[in-house]
């Protein structure tokens, strides 16, 4: 998944999120050792970042949906790059799901005003649920890929197999002279 293009069903969850939650940034991101990537996002002009401006990165730690309410009033984030300069992130609201080989998946929000009462807790159950929309559409393209890796490989072995039959019929026509009649009728 990681460094796909685009896809309309990934920018659809983070409309949904941006909507719900009132959000002018919403994203689908992927943690990996280095960086943050992008899989849709909305009202942030950047594709990846770095691990260590993550705030994302924080919410791994977090069951459920990680909050900061104000990020220029945590510790944690006051000096994160994304909070003093652009595009000073001010609140954060992100639901964290795991892929089945581990790669972590968060659904996240961010505004450029703190909100001191966070996000209500429809919204937390929103963005849980758009999370595990987007594993699903993981899910859905690790099963399509899987069901053509397999045709593609039952193909070639039964390509194997009829070249293989050809060569015996063809050796036994050869050894066998009767057999040249069989084989053509």
């Amino acid at each position: 998944i990681l460094d796909t293009p685009r896809e309309a069903e990934f920018d659809e969850i983070t409309r949904v999120a941006a909507i719900v939650c009132h959000a002018p940034i919403a994203l689908v991101s992927f943690i990996e050792d280095t960086r943050q990537w992008f899989k849709s996002s909305r009202g942030l002009d950047v594709s990846e970042t770095p691990i260590g401006s993550s705030i994302c990165a924080s919410a791994l730690r977090e069951p459920g949906v990680f909050v900061v309410p104000d990020t220029t009033a945590d510790a944690r984030f006051s000096d994160n790059p994304l909070v003093t300069g652009e595009p000073h992130v001010r609140f954060y609201a992100g639901a964290r799901i795991d892929t089945d080989d581990g790669l972590p998946l968060t659904v996240c929000i961010l505004d450029y005003e703190a909100r001191p009462g966070g996000i209500t807790d429809d919204q937390r159950a929103v963005l849980i649920s758009l999370a595990k929309q987007a594993m699903m559409l993981l899910e859905l393209r690790r099963a399509s890929e899987h069901r053509d890796l397999m045709g593609r490989e039952l193909r070639h072995r039964i390509k194997n197999i009829f070249a293989v039959v050809g060569g015996l019929v063809s050796a036994s026509s050869r050894s066998y002279p009767d057999a040249q009649d069989f084989v053509q009728s």
